[in-house]
């Protein structure tokens, strides 16, 4: 999905071409460009991502249309209610 776009740029190393970089679910979550998992992982992630990379705004993204209902609300009440107040302080 990302890789014809050229959009593994984002989690290229030093030296590396992003067309060359193995366009995989499990390589892109390793490279931090997917953040996922139970709401502690997704916490101890996003607070090493903000110790790493300060900033003031965040953005998330779900692929809506790829999620059962349910398991949209779900997420966006595990992500409202258990992640993001763990952050207020830190973005916006």
């Amino acid at each position: 999905f990302f890789q014809p776009f050229g959009f593994n740029a984002a989690i290229t190393r030093p030296g590396e071409d992003p067309f060359t970089v193995e366009n995989t679910f499990e390589n892109i979550c390793a490279r931090g460009l997917i953040i996922c998992g139970s709401p502690d992982t997704v916490n101890r992630k996003l607070e090493k991502l903000f110790s790493d990379i300060p900033c003031d705004y965040f953005w998330t993204m779900t692929y809506q249309e790829l999620i059962p209902q349910k398991n949209l609300m779900r997420h966006l009440e595990l992500l409202t209610h258990k992640v993001l107040p763990n952050f207020t302080s830190k973005i916006k």
